[in-house]
């Protein structure tokens, strides 16, 4: 019934770069990986930028999932990190944030 927190979390991927399209093109490829046999254990929203896109020069997106927080998500996110890990570019930083105060 009620699918925001606090009775389900948000996670929100940020991916950052100077370059707009460099951090499209793997802003997708993160997406790709996120969405990719994810058991119905938690949904993914593509990415979008956010209101304010650019902060210190450096461009932003943000990919959001909705889930219950457990063991198993855990387990499948952190695969799912460790091989966007090996695909993405280095000139984009990410960053992971459990429940964000804003999106």
């Amino acid at each position: 019934m009620f699918n925001y927190p606090p009775f389900s979390d948000l996670i929100l991927f940020e991916l950052s770069s100077k370059n707009y399209e460099l951090l499209k093109t793997d802003s997708q490829k993160l997406y790709n990986i996120l969405s990719m046999q994810n058991c119905n254990i938690y949904k993914v929203y593509s990415p979008k930028s956010p209101f304010i896109q650019r902060i210190n020069n450096k461009y932003r997106i943000n990919i959001l999932i909705r889930t219950k927080v457990s063991n198993e998500f855990y387990n499948l996110i952190y695969k799912k990190i460790k091989k966007y890990q090996e695909v993405k570019n280095k000139y984009v930083n990410f960053s992971i944030t459990r429940n964000p105060m804003f999106i």
